[in-house]
Order: C-alpha cells, then structure tokens, then sequence
C-alpha cells in the first residue's frame, strides 16, 4: 500500500499543489490590480493585467493536461498492483502489465512535449538550445512579439546605483 501511495498520490499531489500555487499567486496579482478599476488603468497596467489573465488560463490548462497524462500513464498499473495487494492472483508476464510498464515510461518523456505544444517562448528557447535557427523572414516564434513574454510583466531589476530602464 506504501508504494502505491508513493508512487501514485504523492505525485498527483504535489502536481496539484505546485500547479494550485501558481494560479493563486496568479490570481493575488490579478485582485491586487482589480482594486485599481479598469477605467483608471493605463494601457500598460492593462496589458500588465491581461498577461496575468492569459498566464492564471494557461497554466490551468496546463495543470489539467499534466494532471490527466500522469493519471492516464499510471492509474494503469497502480490499479494492477493493488489488486495484488488485497489478494488477487496477477500474471506479471503478461502483455496487459508490460503495456502498463511501457505508458509509465511514456510518461516520463510527455511533460516536454506538453510546454512545447503550450508555450511559444519554450518552443523558441528549445529551438535556440539546440542551434535551430529561423528563417529570415520567420516570425512566428519571436518571443519579444509574444503577448506572454514575461519581461512586459516584470522589467528587469536594477542594480544598485542605477535606475531601472
């Protein structure tokens, strides 16, 4: 029983807590903004507001698609082991377990094939992390055009004795 505990819903609820933290981080920024109407925000403040909006969105959609591969990829198994454990007989030879070992190590290798579907910016950082460069006229992974591009939300910091630009 331990080990389908720490293999299954120790997991699934560390995903579900990371995953809950983001979006209520998300959503603190988001009510902290909403105290400002919308009216008096700048076009800035509301571009600012609407990347967190599209950030709170994605990674609920995230969250739900990781959430449902991990289940999909080891609910299989689990539930064959603990059949096992309360008694009933097992063939660990068959082809129905060695299935269930293959999708667990499917598994493994999804999660990169999920951002990659999800997010531009880690499809352009993927393509520069191994040299694949654009074509010249190509933009449609330019991360400095994508409305999510992180460095709108938080401009970089300065240093001390300097002001930031």
């Amino acid at each position: 029983m331990v080990v389908v505990t720490v293999q299954y819903f120790v997991p699934l609820v560390i995903i579900i807590i990371c995953y809950a933290r983001i979006i209520y981080m998300l959503s603190r920024k988001l009510d902290l903004d909403s105290n400002n109407l919308n009216e008096g925000l700048s076009q800035i403040e509301q571009r600012q507001r609407n990347i967190f909006m599209l950030a709170k969105r994605n990674t609920l959609k995230t969250l739900i698609i990781v959430a449902v591969c991990f289940l999909a990829c080891w609910t299989q198994n689990q539930v064959q082991y603990f059949m096992y454990l309360i008694g009933f007989m097992v063939d660990w030879n068959s082809t129905y377990f060695k299935f269930g070992w293959t999708i667990i190590f499917v598994n493994c290798t999804i999660n990169p094939f999920v951002y990659l579907t999800l997010y531009k910016d880690f499809h352009t950082a993927l393509g520069a992390l191994f040299g694949c460069k654009k074509s010249e006229g190509d933009t449609s992974f330019d991360s400095k055009s994508q409305a999510t591009s992180m460095s709108t939300v938080f401009p970089p910091a300065s240093t001390p004795g300097t002001a930031a630009t």
